[in-house]
């Protein structure tokens, strides 16, 4: 079962996310460097690779799920 969460989808115009923080990006899960040529990224088994369509929304991941000890 999902939980709802109270994140939202945030334009790149109002903010990036943190360097090298993966996050949700449209197509998937990537993550933003300013020091890679200000470039998107997303994460394969082997290497980074740079994303070639334009992102305009991202969301922070959400939280890793709880065990029922914890």
């Amino acid at each position: 079962v999902l939980k709802r969460t109270n994140q939202n989808w945030i334009s790149v115009e109002k903010r990036l996310p943190e360097d090298y923080k993966l996050v949700i990006i449209s197509g998937g899960i990537g993550y933003y460097s300013t020091v890679e040529q200000q470039s998107w990224f997303t994460v394969t088994r082997t290497e980074p690779k740079r994303i070639q369509w334009k992102v305009t929304h991202w969301m922070p991941l959400p939280p890793a799920p709880q065990s029922k000890e914890e």
